[in-house]
C-alpha cells in the first residue's frame, strides 16, 4: 500500500466520521437549527478541519442525502432482482420505497429537502457530481 492510497483512506473515514457527526447534530437539532461549531464538536476536531473536508453546512448535508441515495438504491435493486411481469416489479420498486421511508424516516427527509440545500454547494461540489451505484 502507497502513501497515497492510505491517505486516500484516511480522508475518506475522515469525511465518514464528520457525516456521522452532521448526522447526529442535524437530525437531533434540525439543519436550521445547527452550526458548523456543533458538528466539528461531534466530530472532536477543530471548526478549521471541518472547512478542510466540507466547505458548509449546505455540503453537509448533500453529504448525508448522498448516503440516503445510496441506502435507498439498495432497496430498489433488491426489488427490481425480483421475477415476475411488469406489474409485479412496479409493485416491489413501490413497496421498497415505503420500506426505506419506514426504516430511514430522516434519511427519506433528508432526500426531501435535497432541493433547498444543492443550491447553497455551488457547481464544485464532489457531493453534487457522486455516481451512485
Amino acid at each position: 500500500m502507497t502513501t497515497t492510497d492510505r491517505k486516500a483512506r484516511e480522508k475518506a473515514q475522515r469525511e465518514n466520521m464528520i457525516l456521522n457527526a452532521a448526522e447526529q447534530i442535524f437530525f437531533s437539532k434540525g439543519f436550521e437549527n445547527s452550526t458548523m461549531n456543533d458538528v466539528a464538536a461531534c466530530a472532536e476536531l477543530s471548526k478549521g478541519s471541518l472547512y478542510n473536508y466540507f466547505k458548509n453546512k449546505n455540503e453537509l448535508c448533500i453529504g448525508i442525502v448522498s448516503r440516503s441515495l445510496r441506502v435507498l438504491i439498495k432497496y430498489m435493486k433488491k426489488a427490481s432482482s425480483v421475477d415476475g411481469t411488469g406489474l409485479k416489479k412496479l409493485k416491489g420498486a413501490t413497496d421498497s420505497f415505503l420500506k426505506f421511508q419506514q426504516e430511514n424516516p430522516k434519511y427519506y427527509c433528508a432526500l426531501q429537502s435535497y432541493s433547498q440545500h444543492s443550491c447553497g454547494c455551488g457547481n464544485n461540489s464532489k457531493y453534487l457530481n457522486l455516481t451512485l451505484s
